[in-house]
């Protein structure tokens, strides 16, 4: 008489493989499109975070910062001599911006803007506004264009 033998047959092998293929199919483009996501929550934090910065030591410095809007870049200057120069990561591109018809901004040593305004910063599709609001020089982040 013959023990009974444990294991998989190659069948039921083929198909269990089978079902992790379908499973990673579907899982692999959610899982990058998370990962881009991610990375554009960086490139705009980075942003936001030098316009905040800049607004910050004009209060604290007495030093009116100007900041200048570039496709590329964005330049921090003060006392005509720049500062600081940022540019976004993974070549992420600033389009439209408008402080009541400039690219530049100004933030005085109370913290209050030259003008309220917005520009969009984009990378591969994806789209974000960023906003300065007038009299605070708040800096907020709205989805989409």
């Amino acid at each position: 008489m013959m023990g009974s033998q444990r294991g998989f047959t190659v069948l039921e092998a083929l198909l269990a493989l089978a079902v992790v293929a379908i499973i990673g199919a579907v899982a692999v483009p959610a899982v990058q499109s998370a990962i881009r996501a991610a990375q554009f929550d960086f490139i705009v934090g980075e942003v936001v975070s030098e316009i905040r910065l800049a607004r910050s030591r004009a209060v604290a410095e007495g030093k009116e910062r100007v900041i200048l809007f570039f496709p590329d870049r964005i330049e921090v200057w003060v006392d005509d001599l720049k500062e600081r120069e940022v540019v976004p990561s993974y070549g992420a591109r600033i389009e439209g911006v408008d402080f009541a018809g400039e690219s530049a901004l100004t933030f005085h040593v109370d913290g209050s803007p030259s003008a309220g305004g917005e520009f969009i910063l984009s990378w591969r599709g994806m789209h974000k506004k960023v906003l300065v609001l007038p009299v605070s020089g708040l800096v907020r982040v709205e989805d989409g264009n």
